[in-house]
């Protein structure tokens, strides 16, 4: 009963804040956003297989160094940390993605409401919770990580 309470009180307490967190990123970061929300619009299925694989590949090097004793716990939760870091970058340039969608203009009222649309569909229970939050996440950081590890152009000038 105790553990259900606890649940219940962490639910409340992500309700609460990660529609503003996702409506704070989107205005912190466009730049960045614009372009994972471009991976997820034009690379779909590229953005959940680069997801799936980095999810898969890191969860397994953080299952290993939880083992490993304290340090290697202290590296498993910063790695962890890192990679939800990733995934939430994802999710907001998906509050963008509906916001574009659902309302014609860009205003902060427009981001808020449909980070709290999100924020409900992922917190809806067994539907939310299973299907649609691993889901945003995985398109979210297979978007995120060509978005911001991939290497730039450089301009060289020839001199004539």
């Amino acid at each position: 009963m105790d553990e259900l309470i606890r649940l219940l009180i962490a639910t409340i307490v992500m309700a609460i804040t990660l529609p503003p967190f996702f409506t704070v990123l989107v205005y912190l970061i466009p730049i960045r956003l614009e372009e994972i929300q471009a991976g997820i619009e034009q690379r779909t299925r590229r953005s959940f297989v680069i997801g799936f694989i980095n999810a898969l590949f890191f969860g397994l090097v953080i299952a290993v160094f939880a083992n490993q004793g304290d340090v290697g716990g202290l590296m498993a939760m910063i790695i962890l940390l890192f990679i939800l870091a990733l995934s939430f970058m994802g999710v907001t340039a998906f509050v963008r993605l509906l916001r574009n969608r659902i309302f014609e203009d860009a205003e902060f009222g427009a981001t808020l409401k449909t980070a709290v649309l999100l924020t409900g569909a992922m917190l809806t229970p067994i539907l939310g919770w299973f299907i649609v939050t691993p889901l945003l996440a995985l398109f979210g950081l297979g978007a995120t990580i060509p978005a911001i590890f991939r290497r730039r152009k450089r301009k060289v000038d020839t001199v004539v």
